[in-house]
């Protein structure tokens, strides 16, 4: 992966209960130019990690940098469809 991209791989749970930690535990550099967000080791999930992924994805829009999402669960998948965020999701997966 190149130096101008960073991966994140949240461990355990995305819940209400533990979204504002992961959130903090997260800087990125304004020097990357794509946030890759891997979500293979992250669950289970609440609607907390809708927001979280919102979250991730406005950061890096407002540093000016892309944001992609990798390996994005069922669970968020069906989550997206309940709040109708399918196309959200979609769009900032790979």
């Amino acid at each position: 992966m190149s130096e101008l991209a960073i991966t994140w791989t949240p461990e355990g749970p995305l819940t209400l209960a533990t979204v504002k930690r992961s959130l903090d535990s997260f800087s990125s550099s304004s020097r990357k130019r794509s946030v890759i967000l891997d979500l293979s080791r992250a669950g289970p999930f609440d609607s907390s990690a809708l927001a979280f992924i919102a979250t991730m994805k406005r950061r890096a829009t407002k540093q000016g940098v892309s944001f992609t999402l990798r390996n994005v669960p069922d669970a968020i998948r069906s989550l997206a469809e309940i709040y109708d965020l399918q196309e959200f999701i979609a769009s900032s997966a790979q």
